[in-house]
């Protein structure tokens, strides 16, 4: 029969699960060190993210450059901050974007080729599952 504290030192029985944990954390230390040098190379202005998107969204002008600069100034904004770790207790505010419109007009579309051209994971919810219907 197995005490809690027999429990706690597993590890030391089965040093394949730290090394587990430590190669896990170095993972995830190199992916965020990946992400930190795609944004310090990010260089793109508001007109080249809107003719990236135009090569694959046909009409939606409006919602294409609304992004282009709200992803462009959010982009240069960590990149300055990066650049000048004294500028990031001033007061910033990200632009956030709320797209509507009915189904098939590219809302999801236009935000999956952005995450691609930036470099950074996609990753969409379905309110609708969460409330009754015609409330969503």
């Amino acid at each position: 029969m197995q005490t809690a504290d027999d429990n706690d030192n597993d590890s030391e029985h089965h040093p394949q699960g730290s090394d587990d944990s430590a190669e896990a954390k170095q993972e995830e230390s190199s992916q965020a060190d990946l992400t930190i040098e795609k944004i310090r190379k990010f260089a793109m202005t508001p007109r080249q993210v809107k003719n990236y998107l135009d090569r694959f969204v046909i009409g939606q002008e409006d919602a294409k450059k609304v992004l282009a600069v709200a992803v462009c100034d959010h982009f240069n904004h960590i990149r300055f901050c990066l650049e000048n770790p004294e500028t990031r207790d001033e007061d910033y505010t990200k632009p956030n974007i709320l797209l509507l419109g009915p189904t098939g007009v590219g809302k999801t579309y236009l935000i999956r080729n952005i995450s691609r051209l930036v470099g950074v994971p996609f990753v969409k919810a379905d309110a609708t599952k969460f409330s009754e219907t015609g409330y969503v």
